[in-house]
């Protein structure tokens, strides 16, 4: 599944924000791992470094910063927008 797992990352509060965006991602042929919290351990790490972006979702989360900060060390993709991310991954299916 490697290079088709987005990693979906941010606040709790953006859980209805996720799953809209997962919906997208699995039309488009993507899968969505997520991380909704402040907590972080290697395992997230590990997520990270298995999947081909990152989407970060508004909000403040420090979970959500380590995700991007360990993507950007892995040169894992980071987006911001849903689109953006759909844009850059070249086996979408629009």
């Amino acid at each position: 599944m490697t290079g088709e797992l987005v990693y979906v990352v941010g606040p709790l509060g953006s859980a209805e924000r996720a799953v809209r965006a997962a919906q997208v991602l699995i039309e488009a042929g993507c899968l969505a791992v997520f991380k909704l919290s402040d907590g972080w351990s290697e395992m997230d790490a590990q997520r990270v470094a298995a999947c081909w972006c990152v989407l970060r979702l508004p909000g403040e989360s420090r979970a959500a910063d380590l995700a991007v900060d360990r993507a950007q060390v892995l040169g894992v993709p980071v987006y911001h927008e849903l689109g953006d991310c759909l844009a850059a991954w070249p086996r979408v299916r629009c």
